[in-house]
């Protein structure tokens, strides 16, 4: 699951995430309860054949969910706890998943 309109950041967490987990398509669908709007996002994942879904209520039907470059909160729809979390935004309120990976530090650049 990425953030409703997904940037480079979030689909391409996306496909690391499935291709690191060795699931396919079918599998392990990307999603979104938004759409991709930008242009030059639209041509990446046309370029990366990562087609996402617009998910909506129907995440329910899913065994596991996982949410890259996002968090349950930022979400206008209500989640329960999720399986994984992996985001480098702050957390507003407390991410509730069974497995989480939030760095804010890895937002920007380290200086030395």
């Amino acid at each position: 699951m990425m953030q409703d309109d997904p940037d480079p950041d979030a689909i391409a967490s996306a496909l690391a995430l499935r291709s690191l987990l060795g699931r396919t398509k079918a599998a392990a669908p990307i999603a979104t309860f938004g759409t991709i709007t930008r242009p030059e996002n639209r041509a990446m994942t046309r370029i990366l054949d990562s087609t996402s879904r617009n998910q909506g209520p129907a995440i329910d039907e899913y065994d596991m969910v996982a949410m890259v470059d996002a968090q349950p909160s930022f979400f206008e729809e209500p989640f329960g706890e999720v399986d994984l979390v992996i985001d480098h935004h702050p957390e507003e309120t407390p991410a509730r998943a069974r497995l989480r990976d939030i760095r804010p530090s890895w937002a920007r650049p380290r200086r030395s």
